[in-house]
Parts: C-alpha cells; sequence; structure tokens
C-alpha cells in the first residue's frame, strides 16, 4: 500500500504552478497556500473545499476573479490580493470570513483593503452587512462610486482613485481621509465625523462638497463636539479655512 503523505503548505511563489480541480482535489488539508507572484488568471471553484485554509497569498498575480465560493474558507485568517492589477471585482461572500485577521499584510481585528486593484469599479453589495470597523482603497483607477459601506464602520481611507466622483458615508463614520482623489465631488451623510484629512490639494478653492461641510460645522459650532480637520496643500486659502475651523 503506498502512503500519501499529507500537504499542509505550498509555498509556489514565483513559479509556473497550475492549479485545478484535480490537484485542489489533492490538497484538501492544506493550511498555507502562496501562488503570489504568478501568472494564475482564475481560481477554481474547488478553492472554496479547502476547509482547513488559514493563509491565501495572491498578491501580485494575473487575477481576475475571486469565486464566490471562497466564502466556505471559513478558517481563512489571512488574505494577500495587494497589486492585483487585473482584478475587477471582488465576491460578496468575502464578507462572511469572519476569522480573517489580515487583509493586504495590515494588522487589523476587522478590515478590508484592496490595494492597487486597479480594474477594480464596485464594492461588493454585502460588504454592507459585514461588521468592519475600517476600509481603506488604493489605487482603484475605475472605482467612481463608494457605497455599501459596512453599517459600523469608522474609519474611511481613500487614496489615489482618480475616478471616483461620490462617497456615500455610513452614518457611524468617524474618520474620513482623501488623498489623490481629484475627481471627487459628492461626499454626502459626514454627520458623526470627528476628523477629516484631505490631503495633497491642488486646486485654488475647495470643492462645493467640503465647503458646505465646513458651513454646516460653523452652524454647530456651539456644540461640544470634537472635530479636527487637517488639510494639507500650499493654498493660502485653504490654510485659512483650517484656522478658522480650528
Amino acid at each position: 500500500m503506498v502512503h500519501i503523505p499529507v500537504v499542509r503548505t505550498l509555498l509556489a511563489s514565483s513559479s509556473d504552478l497550475l492549479l485545478d480541480d484535480e490537484r485542489l482535489r489533492q490538497l484538501s488539508h492544506l493550511r498555507v497556500l502562496d501562488i503570489s507572484h504568478t501568472q494564475i488568471q482564475l481560481l477554481p471553484d474547488s478553492i472554496g473545499k479547502l476547509v482547513h485554509l488559514r493563509y491565501l497569498n495572491l498578491k501580485d498575480t494575473d487575477i481576475r476573479a475571486i469565486p464566490n465560493s471562497i466564502e466556505q474558507l471559513t478558517n481563512l485568517q489571512f488574505l494577500d490580493i495587494s497589486f492585483c492589477k487585473k482584478l475587477g471585482q471582488l465576491p460578496s461572500g468575502i464578507t462572511r470570513l469572519h476569522n480573517l485577521r489580515s487583509l493586504d499584510n495590515l494588522e487589523m481585528p476587522v478590515s478590508f483593503i484592496p490595494k492597487k486593484c486597479t480594474l477594480l469599479k464596485q464594492l461588493p453589495e454585502g460588504l454592507k452587512y459585514s461588521p468592519m470597523k475600517f476600509l481603506e482603497i488604493f489605487g482603484a483607477r475605475r472605482l467612481k462610486s463608494v457605497d455599501n459601506l459596512p453599517a459600523e464602520i469608522e474609519e474611511l481611507r481613500l487614496s489615489y482613485c482618480e475616478k471616483l466622483e461620490e462617497v456615500f458615508c455610513a452614518s457611524t463614520l468617524k474618520t474620513l481621509e482623501v488623498q489623490v482623489c481629484k475627481a471627487l465631488s459628492c461626499v454626502k451623510k459626514l454627520d458623526s465625523l470627528q476628523k477629516l484629512s484631505f490631503n495633497d490639494f491642488e486646486e485654488e478653492s475647495l470643492p462645493e462638497w467640503l465647503l458646505n461641510f465646513l458651513r454646516q460645522r460653523r452652524l454647530q459650532n456651539d456644540s461640544n463636539d470634537d472635530f479636527l480637520l487637517d488639510l494639507y496643500c500650499s493654498h493660502e486659502f485653504v490654510m485659512f479655512m483650517f484656522l478658522w475651523v480650528g
């Protein structure tokens, strides 16, 4: 009788490994799978059968989609999808990975960070049902709207989203950071905001949505609510606004 060893770790970074249903059936006890820096474009649906998987590294691959079956990986703790520049959509099931503790190498109890996914056009619908407190979107060049935010989100960071036009915040949002999102023209539902950071602003005047928000805060100046505004730019007008609010 031939003894077939149980494989628990597969490190195939920068390799020519071909993943298909047949191979995954042979790896049913896998706990660690690293296929970063490969040319893999698709994950088989059978990835969801790796119920013991705790670590999945897809960094810098040609992957175009992640199958919905990923929601079956209930033991998954680490998922890296950074620099997946051809990844255009995230499955809603990703929000059901309640044991996920690290995404894109940022250690947080609850976090969701699509980093450098340049083809990302929309956030998954199921995101709004997630208990996530923190969301960062970096380099999503085709993303035009941010909505479906988690109902309990407290911090939102948006960076280098060149076509982002509108953001619909949640009532629980306390911190908003915006950096190099030049097309942004509409931000709504900022009633509970305690900190706003607006970085690398290059225009001669503030956008209308920000001016309206500042006017509203001015009218509410008699309240005891703490509020911090950070504006990073070189224009004297904006610096005046910072001192006026502060």
